[in-house]
């Protein structure tokens, strides 16, 4: 009964909701912008000049909202600029600077592309912008993948989870919006979001298939007791709960995790059947008509791949257990 029990129930990380809205909106946010920024350098028709200036100034207030959330996550928000200062050896003070100085080539960005700019001065920002986005989340990730602690978050396919999550729900959130207000959806956008929503999904399904292989060391080793014997605990740690076992210690069952998985890959899959088939409409290869359909599904895409990117993100955290919980033996 006690091994059943241990099988289906894990000690995890307690998952922050104010830190997982962060990563989704940011990343959503910063793959949106990533696309306006290559659309720019590509140079698109001077008379969509404004809409694709509203969209860079979409991006950045996703960005904006999420950096916000984060922020609440803090124990004292009003000291947050301190982490700025530690951007040498700390991978959450290179995000910082990162995602702040993202907003200057984004904003000048929009500014040419109001003025109707698309010139070299244009296409320099908007690889600079695209660039600068791209950094901020190999930061993101990196907060993560730094942590020895934490054998889930050590992984090859962190990073490039990451990344995956960011261009699909940024590319989502493109398609939907150029409907609305290019007047025309890209067959090469629609094309890239199915590619993309479903490389995103079997990644995720490999990195948890990884996971679920990875054995926690036991007490007896954690405290290198393990050469003389058989070690168990004589009594608990302490007698209430503390905080390590409130943030570590989150019960998590394996079989809501399998209906979990199941939703984000299953939104993943539908979020590509969507892109397909918005190829098949009117509207994405003549301009002259009314993408009304194109855009009402492109805002169910996106829509999809913002929950399977909240779903993925709170497993990413529920599903990651700590070294330290070998000493309470959970």
């Amino acid at each position: 009964m006690d091994g059943t029990c241990r099988d289906a129930t894990l000690a995890t990380m307690r998952p922050a909701f104010s830190v997982i809205f962060f990563s989704v909106l940011s990343g959503a946010g910063y793959g949106l912008l990533a696309c306006a920024a290559i659309a720019a350098m590509v140079g698109p028709p001077s008379t969509e000049a404004q809409s694709f200036a509203t969209i860079v100034v979409m991006a950045m207030a996703l960005v904006l909202v999420g950096l916000g959330s984060s922020v609440v996550h803090l124990g004292r928000p009003a000291r947050a600029w301190r982490a700025f200062s530690q951007w040498r050896s700390s991978w959450l003070s290179r995000e910082g600077v990162s995602a702040t100085l993202s907003f200057l080539p984004a904003l000048f960005l929009a500014a040419l592309l109001w003025m109707n700019q698309w010139g070299l001065v244009t296409r320099v920002t908007a690889g600079a912008s695209l660039l600068l986005a791209a950094a901020t989340i190999f930061c993101t990730a990196r907060i993560y993948t730094s942590l020895p602690p934490i054998p889930a978050w050590r992984g090859p396919l962190v990073l490039p989870g990451y990344f995956l999550f960011a261009g699909t729900t940024g590319l989502a959130l493109w398609l939907a919006l150029s409907g609305a207000l290019l007047g025309a959806t890209s067959v090469f956008a629609a094309t890239s979001l199915a590619v993309l929503a479903l490389a995103t999904a079997m990644v995720k399904w490999r990195y948890w298939r990884d996971i679920d292989a990875i054995e926690m060391p036991s007490t007896a080793r954690m405290t290198g007791l393990d050469r003389i014997g058989e070690t168990r605990s004589f009594e608990a740690p302490h007698t209430e709960a503390n905080y390590l076992t409130r943030e570590m210690g989150f019960q998590f069952a394996r079989r809501h995790a399998r209906v979990l998985r199941a939703t984000v890959v299953a939104a993943l899959i539908a979020v590509a059947a969507i892109a397909i088939v918005t190829l098949t409409l009117p509207s994405i290869r003549d301009a002259a008509h009314p993408p009304t359909l194109a855009a009402a599904l492109g805002v169910f895409a996106s829509l999809l791949a913002l929950l399977a990117a909240i779903v993925e993100r709170w497993l990413f955290f529920a599903q990651a257990r700590h070294m330290v919980m070998a000493y309470y033996e959970r």
